[in-house]
């Protein structure tokens, strides 16, 4: 997602990952983006607060699969049940604006877009998150 934000001139695209195996997990994207020249940043939750502080028309969209939804599909096809693919509820809209942050939560496409619309107007940073687009699995 953050790959396919990059390719527009002059919006780079960011994603939002936890620390840890999270943070790792963004280097096959970010590598990818780097291949096709797209501007593409990586962050945790830490960097949010930076965000904040510094400013600038910045928009991280957090597609919430409430968990690692390439480990959850695996397990289920290959084992019948999943282990800790799940996340317990993160309210990252919650977690945006204990960081200073604009951060808001839809549920549809049309919501998504108009948060999209409205956060870059606002010309500051601004976290928006919403459930997949598509079933997970």
């Amino acid at each position: 997602m953050a790959d396919a934000v990059g390719r527009f001139p002059g919006k780079p695209g960011v994603c939002l990952a936890t620390a840890g195996p999270g943070a790792t997990n963004l280097l096959t994207g970010i590598g990818g983006a780097f291949r096709d020249s797209s501007p593409v940043l990586g962050m945790t939750l830490a960097e949010l607060e930076t965000l904040s502080r510094l400013g600038g028309p910045v928009a991280v969209i957090v597609m919430n699969h409430s968990g690692y939804g390439n480990v959850r599909q695996a397990q289920e096809l290959g084992y019948g049940r999943t282990a800790g693919a799940d996340f317990s509820p993160i309210d990252f809209a919650a977690a945006a604006r204990a960081c200073g942050l604009d951060g808001t939560r839809v549920t549809d496409r049309p919501g998504l877009i108009e948060a999209v619309g409205r956060g870059l107007a606002g010309g500051g940073p601004f976290l928006s998150t919403r459930p997949p687009l598509w079933p997970a699995g």
